[in-house]
This record gives structure tokens, C-alpha cells and sequence, in this order.
């Protein structure tokens, strides 16, 4: 029994549906970028903002599965688009010639962290439901690709209101979405009041 057990419970991981393929990639591929930057701490700014696109990127996907209308993941990719843009000239003000440099050791370091956060993000989809906004535990754990296909879908539950598409701690994301945009105007009024590259004035 147990042998049966663990056939289907591989099964489930290696033989899946298409959908749920693309949950399970979008999800650790999501929490792949956010570990990254924190492993290597000399990271060149492109390659942050290379990932911010990336994460950005996969946020809207993993929106998209969650809410049915496309509108609001489409519209939170081009906001960021437009933000990595702005740091995108920034950056080429103060810091044109910086090189890009990849290290053997960090790259080693990379792939035994991808290899290490994949086993335990697929032992943590045993128990958690890691595809609705919050980690609510499954009690019907079924060893099966049914398992991992119960979303819950703001389209089918509840309403068109902009407040669910956050979660309990969505007055906390609205003050740094604020906080970020007076930022960026208080940048802009810098750069209009120089007329110039950041470079000429450090």
C-alpha cells in the first residue's frame, strides 16, 4: 500500500494537467526571484530590475489564474513596466559603466537553492493551498492532481469590488503604493529642477 501510495503521490507531482503545471512553475519560479537577491548580495542593478520584470511577470499569471479578468493583471504589468523604465534611466545617469560579472561559485550556490526550494515547495503543497491569497489549511488532502486544483476564483465567489483583490493587509500595500508614487513625483521634480543627468551633481 504504501508503494501504491507513493506512485500516486508522484504521479501527481510528474504527470499533471496542463493548469496545474502552470500553477506550480508560477509559484516556485515566484519564489526563486525573491531568493535570489538575497543569496548573492553583490548583484548588478540590471539584473535586479531584470528580475523585477520577471516577478512582475509572474504576479500578473498568477493573478490572471486567480481572477478571471485579465484587465487588472495587464494593467499591473504595464504600471511596472513603466517604474523599471524610470529606474532603468536612473540608473544609466549614475551608473553607466558598471559591468555585469557572473560568478562560478554564485552560480553553483544559485542552482543548489533552486534544486533545495523546489523538494520543499513540493512538500509544502501537501498541506497548504498555496494558490488562493491566503495559506488556508486543506483538510481533504487526496494524493491526486484534484488536490492541487482547488482555487478559489474571486470571478465565481464573490463580487467585482476592488477591495477583494487584496488581501487583510491591503491598507498597509495601499500606503507604500502611495508612498512610492510621491517618491517618483518627488524624482521627477529633482531631475526637471537640475535639467540634467543625476551623474553632473553627485
Amino acid at each position: 500500500m504504501q508503494v501504491m501510495s507513493m506512485i500516486n503521490l508522484l504521479s501527481s507531482y510528474f504527470i499533471p494537467s496542463t493548469n496545474l503545471c502552470y500553477k506550480l512553475l508560477i509559484s516556485y519560479f515566484m519564489i526563486m526571484t525573491v531568493m535570489i537577491p538575497l543569496i548573492i548580495m553583490s548583484i548588478h542593478p540590471v539584473t535586479l530590475m531584470l528580475l523585477l520584470i520577471l516577478f512582475s511577470l509572474l504576479v500578473s499569471m498568477k493573478i490572471k489564474f486567480i481572477y478571471s479578468n485579465f484587465w487588472f493583471s495587464y494593467m499591473l504589468f504595464l504600471a511596472m513596466i513603466g517604474g523599471v523604465l524610470i529606474m532603468f534611466l536612473y540608473l544609466t545617469s549614475t551608473a553607466s559603466n558598471e559591468k555585469i560579472k557572473i560568478n562560478l561559485s554564485y552560480l553553483i550556490l544559485i542552482l543548489f537553492t533552486m534544486f533545495c526550494m523546489l523538494i520543499m515547495f513540493m512538500s509544502i503543497t501537501l498541506y497548504y493551498d498555496l494558490y488562493s491569497m491566503s495559506l488556508t489549511m486543506n483538510n481533504n488532502i487526496n494524493m491526486n492532481q484534484n488536490f492541487f486544483l482547488t482555487t478559489n476564483n474571486w470571478s465565481n465567489m464573490m463580487s467585482y469590488k476592488s477591495l477583494n483583490m487584496f488581501n487583510d493587509t491591503y491598507k498597509m500595500s495601499l500606503m507604500i503604493m502611495m508612498y512610492l508614487l510621491f517618491t517618483l513625483y518627488t524624482l521627477m521634480k529633482l531631475c526637471m529642477k537640475m535639467y540634467g543627468p543625476l551623474r553632473q551633481f553627485m
